[in-house]
């Protein structure tokens, strides 16, 4: 041990990065090393999967984190979110499901891992729900953190010898300011208070950014019954074969009254509801300046070596803060570097060798920028191929060959996602797909078509 003791850990937020450092831990030959103390707002585990039916505020004026809706499902197949030590077929019983599912089985998957691993003998977890963390400061003198956490009225103090980050950053939405929105007759919304289409049947909807969430909601608006919906673009359009009843559309510059105006002289009239898919700000107000990120989303955050490790203090951790191209299999890299990193296996060299690190990473992150989709999933599974490389023994027997393949094929199936869905928006989550982790265990088809099928929370 380089501490020559127990490794005690606090762990802000219990999403899914959160569980992937315990998952991490549980599979170390002492997982008794280290102890453990999570925090969250919310009231269990499962973070941006968790829905939660307030918005703006909640029971004690908080801002609400949650940004999940009722109707959603996951908009990538199953297969390429499958953890290597926790297959589907294990999670359900050996029962075939589809390549698609909702939100709530999702959530149950990812938590069902991390219940295992906190089977674990020796693991050792404590949670701490409807716990805000109001501060976190770094004792010089002592090279340990005092985290100030609020539960319930009450005020505590504790002493940690690590911090992780892992609050996410789809919880405090970044809103464009337009002419006009102050005096439209319909309703603006950002989308993480979007939480059922039917509010929004027999209306026109002109849905502000055409990411992922843009186009899910769009997709999920037409489901259920909007009678017309504008999907705008800032840079350029998808190359998605949207129906009859979407339409994708330069980006909006003012309203006035219910009249939306849009570049290239485009005029909607009439309109009803504006949601805005304009993205989320890391957000940490529990830091200080000096342990504060400050990005926006992007795949390789300035400041952070390993896109983990805070490089003005080592001991303080992010996770999951870049955008994520290769879902769960991020979270589960990151924690293995870290737990090596925490028990002295990993290092980097002087802060100058730390610092050139980042900068190649960033130099090469601006190569890819303005590529195509495949290059972006490529520059994040070489980024994670990275992390893997330096991960000692003690964490990559569990895992290093095997994930490096899961790589290459999370591309491949990515790709073939991608694929479907601009063929045909309504039908790609009923394709199926095939586990990579070996067997013929093949998902089934969906129940019903997606399109006809209804999902609550």
């Amino acid at each position: 041990k380089a501490w020559g003791g127990e490794k005690r850990v606090a762990v802000i937020g219990a999403g899914p990065s959160c569980m992937a450092l315990i998952n991490a831990v549980s599979k170390l030959e002492a997982p008794s090393d280290f102890k453990i103390k999570v925090f969250d707002k919310q009231d269990t585990w499962g973070g941006m999967w968790n829905y939660d039916w307030r918005t703006g505020s909640d029971e004690k004026g908080a801002p609400v984190t949650g940004s999940m809706y009722q109707q959603l499902w996951s908009n990538s197949a199953k297969e390429t979110n499958e953890f290597l030590d926790y297959t589907y077929e294990e999670h359900f019983g050996g029962k075939r499901t589809p390549s698609y599912l909702p939100r709530h089985l999702m959530r149950e998957y990812i938590v069902g891992r991390a219940v295992k691993a906190m089977g674990v003998d020796g693991v050792d977890v404590e949670a701490k729900f409807g716990t805000e963390v109001e501060n976190v400061e770094f004792q010089e003198e002592k090279g340990t953190f005092v985290v100030t956490s609020e539960e319930g009225g009450e005020i505590n103090k504790e002493e940690f010898d690590n911090v992780v980050v892992s609050s996410g950053h789809f919880s405090v939405p970044s809103s464009p300011s337009i002419p006009g929105f102050s005096d439209f007759e319909g309703r603006i919304m950002h989308s993480t208070d979007f939480r059922n289409a039917n509010e929004f049947r027999d209306r026109k909807v002109v849905v502000v950014g055409n990411g992922n969430s843009g186009e899910d909601i769009a997709l999920q608006c037409h489901k259920y019954g909007s009678s017309e919906v504008y999907l705008t673009y800032r840079t350029e359009r998808s190359a998605i074969n949207w129906p009859s009843g979407i339409e994708e559309i330069p980006n909006l510059v003012k309203v006035n009254g219910r009249t939306c105006y849009f570049k290239e002289g485009l005029s909607i009239d009439e309109v009803d509801a504006i949601v805005l898919c304009t993205g989320y700000k890391h957000s940490f107000p529990f830091l200080p300046s000096d342990l504060r990120l400050s990005t926006d989303n992007n795949l390789y955050p300035q400041g952070l070596y390993k896109g983990v490790a805070w490089l003005d203090n080592l001991k303080l951790y992010y996770m999951g803060m870049q955008d994520i191209w290769i879902g769960l299999k991020v979270y589960d890299c990151q924690a293995f570097w870290i737990v090596d990193n925490m028990l002295g296996g990993v290092g980097g060299g002087n802060g100058r060798e730390m610092q050139r690190d980042i900068e190649c990473w960033v130099e090469k992150l601006e190569g890819v920028k303005r590529e195509g989709l495949r290059e972006k999933l490529t520059f994040q599974k070489e980024y994670l191929q990275d992390l893997l490389d330096d991960v000692g023994e003690d964490v990559a027997k569990h895992y290093n060959k095997d994930y490096r393949s899961l790589l290459d094929f999370h591309v491949e199936d990515y790709m073939m996602v991608t694929k479907h869905k601009k063929e045909d928006p309504r039908s790609y989550r009923d394709k199926v797909f095939r586990s990579r982790l070996g067997g013929e265990l093949v998902a089934s088809e969906p129940p019903v078509p997606w399109m006809k099928g209804d999902e609550k929370a």
